[in-house]
């Protein structure tokens, strides 16, 4: 063999369906031929059509295939993490797009007091605040106020 090229085919003299493993397996003079990739080889994949490396998304791995007449790299993309909806937590850009909880009118799991009567009630006599929550979807009803009743 010279140094840097594959000799011809030896041995018993009989070919063998190519393998996609880098060799001339079937002795025709071409190396992996029908092979897309090689066995064993992975690859970075993202199947989101913005924000690859932005936020929380980020690249998954495909793995070739080996078929019964060559390779071919897996429709599934390993690992990755598309952009999704944003989760409101206050750290994760889930959407991708380099802003943080855009769109959200409050931290999920926090409160804050909330008073539903009328301006200047609040404190006097009965009346008092209550307590609102934040979820996924926003601020909460407020539970626990008094407003004047008769």
């Amino acid at each position: 063999m010279e140094f840097g090229t594959w000799d011809a085919c030896s041995g018993d003299g009989s070919s063998t369906t190519e393998s996609c493993d880098g060799v001339d397996d079937d002795c025709d003079g071409a190396t992996d031929e029908g092979c897309e990739c090689l066995a064993g080889e992975t690859r970075p994949c993202f199947s989101g059509t913005v924000g690859r490396g932005v936020g929380l998304c980020t690249d998954g791995v495909q793995t070739c295939t080996i078929t019964a007449t060559g390779s071919h790299w897996s429709g599934i993309c390993d690992g990755e993490i598309v952009p999704g909806t944003e989760a409101c937590d206050g750290f994760d850009d889930e959407d991708c797009d380099a802003l943080i909880d855009e769109g959200c009118t409050c931290v999920d799991g926090t409160s804050r007091d909330c008073y539903g009567g009328p301006a200047g009630t609040r404190d006097v006599g009965a009346c008092h605040a209550g307590t609102q929550f934040c979820d996924v979807s926003g601020w909460g009803v407020c539970m626990g106020d008094v407003t004047p009743s008769t």
